[in-house]
């Protein structure tokens, strides 16, 4: 997925993008995780280990596609690359925050 800045400059990949941004490489350092929280089906929030992720990511777009009892005001059409084919849906967008979760210890909990 081809990833172009507000300046202009395209990279192939939100990884090489990552790598120029922090010199880093992923294998190496890894990058930290995106956490959603969830509750009675609602995304409530996007939060974010590595701090620095917060300036890359910019914005989280989070599209319910349950629909009843959403004003045809609140609904955007969801295209879908190389097809005639289109969705409806509601958009929130968020700006993913550091994370107040300990992400290592929560990690160590899954496979």
């Amino acid at each position: 997925m081809a990833v172009t800045l507000e300046n202009g400059k395209t990279y192939q990949t939100v990884a090489e993008r990552l790598r120029e941004f922090r010199g880093a490489h992923p294998a190496k350092d890894g990058w930290g995780s995106v956490i959603i929280t969830v509750h009675g089906g609602l995304v409530q929030s996007v939060y974010t280990s590595n701090p620095q992720l917060v300036h890359i990511i910019g914005k989280v777009l989070i599209l319910d596609y349950d629909i009843d009892g959403v004003s045809q005001e609140e609904l955007v059409t969801v295209p879908y690359k190389n097809s005639p084919v289109t969705s409806k849906a509601a958009v929130r967008i968020m700006k993913p925050q550091p994370a107040k979760i300990d992400v290592q210890r929560l990690l160590c909990q899954t496979n």
